[in-house]
Order: structure tokens, then C-alpha cells, then sequence
């Protein structure tokens, strides 16, 4: 378990960001895009309780390569100084997660994948069937809240926007500017949202110029 408590925030958009730039192209009009919305619950105003977070990007998707990469514990294929090891710190923090991917296979024919992973399970509830509805390729992952002990949860539950802002941009800073240096830079926009009992209730945009 890292002693940061956002590792399992910066794994997951590690991820996305690598996904994005495997996409070899994006449709007319559509960007490279991270959103992550940070959902709480409230029965009183002055508090608050993290109830999930959730992570969308429009990059590659779960094809079979990534999916199977995801399978294998300590898969250091991927490269990008990758380790293999991620995904242990999302279960460290969280109940469970949930991923719903869309993706081309091979032959070019849309598919969705879903599947969960818990402490208890790493992988379950599995699923990989034809799209017929073709959505664009993507992921979103959802975390369902289920901090470890006390520590974690007050850090969840006291977080503000301006804190998580601050956070990303020290975190992606370097990454961003080596990709806009490259000839046809994919650098997403990340958009950042609080909700309270599914109202907004905060938002900012983090942009490669910035």
C-alpha cells in the first residue's frame, strides 16, 4: 500500500493518459479527454462523504491486448516505466472497482467489455459481448468508496477542488510538456467535477497550455 493516499487517482489516470496515446486516431471534432468526477453524499451541509469516484477517458479501450496485460500481475509489457503493480493500490483504498470498456477488435467490429475486481476477487463479473450500438472507444472506471481505516477516509471526505487541481497538474506537469513537443501531440483535457447527492457542486479544467 502507497503512503500517498491519491496513488490509486494517479494509477488509474496513468492508465487513461496511456490509453489515449495508443489511440492512433480520434474522430473529427472529438479530443483526447479525461473527466473524473469525485460523487459524495451529505445529509447535513458542513459534511460530507466520498461515495465514489469515477474516471472516464475516450482512448483505446480494453482491447484483448490490454485486457490481457491487465490480467497478468507484474506485467511489465506496457512499458512507460510501467511496473505491473497498479492495480494492487486500487483495492488497497476501495471496496471495489468497476470497468465498462468499449473497443475495435482486430477486425474492426465494436465490442464492450465489463468486469470487477475486489480484495476478495481480482477479477469477476466478467463480460465481453458486441456492441450494436457502436459507441466510441473508451473507459470508465468506478471506484466504490471503502477506505481502509480512518486516516484515508477524513483525507477523502476533506478533499476540495482547488487541493485535487493542484495535485494533477504537479502530477502530469512533466508528461504533458513532452507530449505538446511532439509532432502530433495527444495531451488530454482533464476535467475535474464535485458532486454532492448528484448535484455539482464544483468543476475546473486542466489543459495541456496550462
Amino acid at each position: 500500500k502507497s503512503k500517498y493516499t491519491l496513488a490509486p487517482l494517479h494509477e488509474a489516470l496513468a492508465n487513461s493518459f496511456e490509453a489515449i496515446l495508443q489511440k492512433e486516431n480520434f474522430d473529427i471534432g472529438e479530443k483526447p479527454e479525461i473527466n473524473i468526477e469525485f460523487s459524495y453524499t451529505s445529509l447535513i451541509e458542513t459534511e460530507k462523504t466520498l461515495s465514489q469516484i469515477v474516471i472516464q477517458d475516450n482512448g483505446l479501450g480494453f482491447d484483448a491486448q490490454n485486457y490481457l496485460r491487465f490480467e497478468t500481475l507484474l506485467d511489465k509489457s506496457k512499458g512507460y516505466n510501467n511496473r505491473g503493480s497498479g492495480r494492487i493500490q486500487f483495492v488497497h483504498r476501495f471496496d471495489r472497482f468497476d470497468v465498462m470498456s468499449y473497443y475495435l477488435n482486430e477486425s474492426g467490429e465494436h465490442f464492450k467489455r465489463s468486469f470487477s475486481c475486489s480484495k476478495d476477487r481480482f477479477i469477476h463479473s466478467t463480460h465481453n459481448d458486441p456492441d450494436p450500438e457502436k459507441h466510441k472507444a473508451g473507459s470508465t472506471v468506478t471506484f466504490l468508496a471503502g477506505a481502509s481505516n480512518d486516516r484515508d477516509r477524513a483525507y477523502f471526505n476533506d478533499l476540495q477542488l482547488i487541493d485535487i487541481v493542484r495535485d494533477l497538474k504537479l502530477h502530469v506537469m512533466l508528461r504533458y510538456y513532452l507530449e505538446t513537443q511532439k509532432k502530433d501531440p495527444k495531451a488530454p483535457t482533464m476535467n475535474v467535477v464535485f458532486t454532492t447527492n448528484g448535484k455539482e457542486t464544483a468543476r475546473a479544467s486542466i489543459r495541456p497550455e496550462d
